[in-house]
């Protein structure tokens, strides 16, 4: 369990050399926006209108999810970004915060296929690359098995002091 108390600085310092380049994915649309002048100008009347979508979309889902990741709301967090991915795929940010999420909850199985995906989807981001390389060595360290052995140096008994006897 030591290995434990060392992942969420290693964790910490990782996110801090690495920077924090998702953030600011977080506030922008993934869909290119078209300008008005290039949108096409439909007429529609309420009969003709195409029913809404429900639900966020998946930059509206992906900035919920880091909303309630930095609230350490990790299921709601887990939810949101399983619906942005859904809805892009190619979001390698969603990837990369789940896979955070799926290390909190020690699964580095989970973790490392996630960080993998953020990795092929965009290779210039370097958080997780950095943190497929952690959590490996966290799973490497965790499958070796412990050894038992007592320490070499005896054991030391405590013992009462004999008491004086005056006389």
């Amino acid at each position: 369990m030591k290995s434990q108390h060392y992942l969420l600085p290693l964790l910490g310092l990782c996110l801090a050399m690495a920077g924090t380049p998702w953030a600011a994915q977080a506030q922008t649309p993934s869909e290119p926006s078209v300008p008005v002048e290039a949108a096409p100008v439909e007429s529609e009347t309420p009969a003709e209108a195409e029913p809404e979508a429900t639900g966020p979309s998946a930059s509206e889902a992906f900035t919920l999810g880091v909303e309630r990741y930095n609230q350490e709301d990790y299921i709601g967090a887990l939810e949101a970004f399983n619906l942005a991915i859904e809805q892009n795929p190619d979001l390698a940010s969603a990837y990369l915060y789940r896979g955070m999420i799926f290390a909190q909850q020690e699964d580095y199985d989970l973790a490392l296929a996630d960080l993998n995906r953020a990795i092929e989807l965009d290779p210039a981001m370097p958080t997780p690359t950095l943190l497929a390389a952690l959590f490996s060595t966290n799973r490497a360290i965790r499958s070796k098995p412990r050894q038992t052995s007592t320490p070499p140096w005896p054991m030391i008994q405590m013992r009462p002091m004999p008491t004086c006897i005056e006389g």
